[in-house]
């Protein structure tokens, strides 16, 4: 199951209120996620007042439940918190990954 929360924080170009899904875990069975992931739409933010635009960076885990993988985006520094994870579902034969760039999950 896909899990996201709306994250709320004033914009840098204009200061409005500027609000984005920050998803904690994404699935194939959620519209669009895999090309959503591959082009970085995923991670793109836009204030739809003043136009300005950024690429966010935030932990996230890709399930791609036809081919019973995980593949986990965490940075370098905080991969040591998702090892339990990894490690509980590999014995269940869940096949993962963990990359640390956005750029790693296409």
């Amino acid at each position: 199951m896909s899990q996201s929360t709306i994250h709320k924080s004033p914009c840098p170009g204009c200061g409005r209120a500027l609000e984005f899904t920050l998803w904690q875990s994404i699935n194939t069975e959620t519209e669009n996620a895999r090309e959503n992931i591959i082009s970085g739409k995923l991670f793109d933010v836009v204030c739809p007042d003043c136009g300005y635009s950024a690429r966010v960076q935030y932990p996230m885990l890709f399930s791609d439940l036809e081919h019973n993988t995980w593949i986990w985006f965490y940075p370098e520094d905080r991969a040591e918190e998702t090892m339990p994870v990894i490690e509980a579902a590999k014995e269940k034969g869940v096949r993962c990954r963990l990359v640390h760039t956005q750029e790693a999950l296409s």
